[in-house]
């Protein structure tokens, strides 16, 4: 915390020139706007609140253009000026101007000083660290030390009180090794060689031995007897391994081993706990040599065969799609489906036990200890709880079904998580996660500086705005009433009591706590709803008084600094060491951006990039033939590709200018030059099969332009034939003409030509496996959040941000609000309709609650999780996969020799 506002403090300085550049553009523009359309929003009606009829409000015009809303602004210009086209200009100059160059210049030099290697670079400048962490060292070490002096003080005892060695039992190594010339023994193959490798390395641990963590996983997966053999050392948790010597002056990492013994370990791990276990052990070891512990031995033995078994994996992950679509189908319209929600409510106990059996082989199979050591299986046994505890209250309390339970609600939508399951066994997904977690530090720092930041504006909002955003408005139509004949809110009660049309309300979005302020500073942030909020402050009056509009302008300042350093500044440095983040871990995963890609991927990574890598081939030999020569010439001066690229580019302009309502000599005019354009195309084949043989066919682009030119000629012969045969043809001539579009494609040629096109391409492509990764989290995420919003918001009434086509009624359209949400567009608006404050929604009211209406805390919960994860983390997942695969394509281009360079080199000297 202290290093990264050390570093937010240089920042600022560094960025006051750049600040003050800002400050000028929007003063320059302001002044400009005025000049232009002051006269204009000074007649006589009503005009918008932000204009420019004086500098305050042409400055707000200008600031809010550079927030990224302008179009509003821009249509106000034109109704208030009868359609000046000086309003487009200013408008489009200004965004482009002051939003695309001048506060993008700022953000990328804001950004850049809080990366990862500023960071670094810090912290090598001050390596000491503070008193406190050299205490948690220091009382680290002590216990490590101690417990270390304690296990070899107990294994040398028990050497002394031998005072023999340790040999291995009989039966344990009785027909599994083969004498060796050092002594040790290679274990052989046998029917009880299918053995737990968490076992045998901890025996090689204890040795010393254990140097290759990984390189028998392969091996046991499949569960099969025989296949690898391992060198392991013969000791049981009883006994002590054959060693030289064993005396109370020698330490353990004194003693050398002269003899180990080889053989497969003839069961799992231990099923409880070493603690456990030593307790349990008196009352244990008769029960495992009868002939009970020996079936459980060969229970555990056919357990752990059984998941490690690839098809076991698979019918899991069928089963947990299973289920998971299940989901799918239990929204609003389920009630009116009796049979359907009769087979959910089986399926769902099926999974259940499914799961349920599942997890308890892999108890038996892998031991409670080793189960609950992955936080994978930690995952698998919460949801397998939940849906058990589910169960649970279905079958005692069978009329649980009802809405009004809302803790068998929410059990039942916790069952949402069951498609975490497939993470961890799907390597496509488990790669992007494992990615996610390890930015979680860095994430979480700059979390609690946002947390900081916001919180003085938040205070700071609470003391000028609290309590203040009430007002006194009409209950049909939820506007304002005006402040002169509605003075305060004394008036206003009084007046509700005769007439019963007015009510006194509070704005959703206020500042009247701390954490209120945290919300209404996020829209702000997010330039969603902002307008409104910043228009609630600039009326207020005081409190219990009815608001006037822009009665305190000053106000504007606030939201003016939180902007800058509130999102421009905090948020954009959320954004910014999520994206340096990644790339640190790509530079430890080998300097690209593999550790998004699983290994087939890799492969198809790694292949992309030896192909644009690839040098050309030879020219195409000139002919001998007198004509030939002539087309060849022809066709591979450079003056021909550029006539040929303006027809091209000649063809889309004339297409786009294709309008409805056309007149017919329009049309014909078009179809007549469309028809030269087939001509030209097919005489630039004519004179390339010429001039270039055979050798035309074996170029892509070129193959790439004759599918163009025949369906060309194949469009316009049967479109004039259908104009001659009327309407008995099958095919409409409008068909035809679509199939017309498939020429445009002929502009990609300019890859070819343009370096810079070619890069961006090759970026995009190289990044596809990565993004197709992210996009499946992506999905996901929306998946879980869609049966959530499912649960408890399908009967939302429809109002502000959800409608008739947006709402959480079916999966189909939950899944298209949160993706309208992924992209902030509107989430103030989902959130506004999910917090009702209607009075029939008032849970101090006395009459029953509404079925539509939602609990404000879990609607805030819901839509400010999945907006922070969703657009604040995975879609910057997206930017930092592409920048960074742009930014290695740019560097193999200056690195070497380039496509085009081969392309000249073969052109001069062949």
């Amino acid at each position: 915390m202290n290093l990264l506002f050390a570093i937010i403090g240089r920042t600022l300085g560094a960025l006051g020139n750049l600040t003050l550049v800002v400050i000028i553009c929007i003063f320059v523009f302001a002044i400009v706007g005025m000049s232009l359309f002051g006269d204009a929003y000074k007649t006589p009606g009503e005009h918008p609140r932000l204009n420019f009829e004086d500098f305050p409000h042409s400055f707000m015009v200008v600031f809010r253009v550079l927030c990224g809303e302008w179009i509003e602004s821009m249509w106000d210009c034109l109704r208030v000026t009868n359609g000046q086209p000086s309003c487009i200009i200013f408008f489009l100059v200004t965004m482009i101007f002051g939003n695309l160059v001048v506060l993008n210049l700022f953000l990328a030099l804001l950004l850049s000083c809080f990366g990862t290697e500023s960071l670094l670079q810090r912290e090598n400048e001050n390596p000491e660290p503070n008193k406190l962490q050299i205490a948690f060292e220091r009382i680290y070490r002590a216990i490590i030390f101690t417990k270390i002096q304690l296990v070899k003080v107990f294994k040398m005892g028990i050497c002394c009180l031998k005072n023999r060695l340790c040999p291995v039992r009989p039966e344990q190594s009785k027909n599994h090794s083969v004498p060796r010339e050092n002594g040790t023994k290679m274990a052989s193959p046998s029917k009880k060689s299918n053995q737990n490798s968490a076992s045998m390395e901890a025996t090689m641990s204890l040795l010393g031995l254990n140097q290759q963590k990984n390189e028998n996983q392969n091996g046991q997966q499949n569960g099969i007897a025989g296949q690898k053999m391992e060198l392991v050392s013969g000791v049981r948790e009883n006994s002590i391994p054959s060693l030289a010597s064993c005396t109370p002056r020698q330490s353990l990492h004194e003693i050398k081993t002269t003899q180990v013994e080889a053989e497969y370990w003839d069961q799992p791990d231990d099923c409880l706990p070493k603690c456990i276990q030593r307790i349990l052990k008196p009352l244990l070891n008769p029960c495992m040599q009868s002939s009970l512990g020996r079936f459980y031995k060969w229970a555990r033995n056919i357990a752990y065969s059984l998941v490690e078994h690839k098809y076991f994996e698979a019918f899991i992950i069928v089963m947990i799609l299973l289920s998971s679509v299940t989901l799918v189908f239990e929204d609003k319209n389920l009630k009116k489906k009796p049979k359907l929600h009769v087979a959910l409510d089986y399926l769902d106990k099926y999974f259940t036990i499914v799961f349920t059996l599942e997890m308890l082989i892999k108890w038996l199979a892998y031991g409670v200890r080793k189960y609950f050591k992955d936080a994978w299986c930690w995952l698998d046994f919460a949801i397998v709880m939940i849906a058990l505890a589910s169960f649970a209250l279905t079958v005692l309390n069978p009329e649980s079904n009802s809405s009004n339970m809302s803790s068998f609600k929410a059990m039942r939508t916790l069952r949402a998580l069951r498609p975490l399951r497939a993470v961890s066994r799907w390597e496509l997904m488990r790669i992007v996660v494992n990615a996610l977690f390890q930015a979680i530090p860095a994430i979480f720092h700059v979390f609690l500086v946002i947390i900081v930041f916001w919180l003085i504006f938040s205070i700071m909002g609470m003391q000028l705005f609290g309590g203040k955003f009430r007002k006194c408005i009409a209950t049909e139509t939820n506007e304002a009433l005006p402040a002169n004949s509605f003075p305060n809110k004394t008036f206003c009660l009084q007046y509700e009591i005769l007439h019963k049309n007015v009510s006194w309300r509070n704005s959703k979005i206020n500042f009247d706590n701390v954490l209120n302020g945290y919300l209404a500073l996020l829209q702000v942030a997010t330039f969603k709803g902002w307008l409104e909020i910043m228009n609630n402050a600039v009326d207020i009056v005081d409190t219990d008084m009815q608001p006037i509009k822009n009665y305190r302008k000053a106000n504007y300042f606030y939201f003016i600094l939180f902007i800058i350093f509130g999102a421009f500044f905090t948020l954009n440095l959320f954004i910014g060491v999520i994206i340096d983040n990644f790339n640190v871990q790509k530079r430890k995963a080998g300097g690209s951006i593999e550790m998004f890609l699983t290994d087939e991927q890799k492969k198809y990574y790694n292949a992309m990039k030896k192909m644009s890598n690839t040098a050309p081939q030879k020219p195409i030999p000139r002919p001998r033939f007198r004509i030939s020569r002539l087309a060849f010439d022809v066709v591979t001066n450079q003056k021909f590709d550029l006539f040929i690229m303006c027809i091209i580019l000649l063809n889309t302009f004339i297409m786009c200018i294709e309008h409805h309502g056309q007149s017919e000599e329009f049309h014909k005019n078009l179809e007549t030059i469309n028809r030269m354009f087939i001509v030209i195309f097919v005489g630039e084949f004519l004179f390339k099969f010429i001039g270039q043989r055979w050798y035309y066919f074996k170029n892509y682009w070129n193959i790439f332009d004759f599918t163009i030119v025949i369906f060309s000629v194949v469009c316009w012969a049967v479109e004039t034939i259908a104009i001659k045969m009327m309407d008995r043809l099958p095919i409409s001539p409008t068909v035809v003409r679509i199939v017309r579009l498939f020429r445009i494609g002929r502009v990609l040629r300019l890859v070819k030509s343009a370096r810079g096109i070619r890069t961006l391409l090759f970026a995009l492509i190289v990044s596809l496996p990565a993004l197709v990764n992210i996009g499946v989290l992506l999905f996901l995420v929306m998946f879980i959040y869609a049966i959530i919003g499912m649960s408890f918001f399908g009967n939302l009434r429809y109002s502000a941000g959800v409608t008739e086509d947006f709402n959480f009624e079916t999966f189909y359209q939950a899944i298209i609000i949160l993706f309208q949400i992924s992209t902030s567009a509107g989430w103030n608006e989902v959130l506004e309709a999910i917090i009702n404050d209607s009075e029939e929604c008032n849970p101090e009211n006395e009459r029953p609650k509404r079925v539509d209406c939602a609990n404000y805390t879990t609607g805030v919960l819901y839509i400010v999780s999945y907006l922070i994860i969703s657009y604040l983390v995975i879609v910057n997942m997206y930017i930092a996969v592409i920048l960074e695969n742009f930014s290695q394509a740019t560097e193999d281009v200056k690195q070497g020799l380039t496509q085009d360079d081969f392309d000249q080199f073969y052109e001069v000297c062949f």
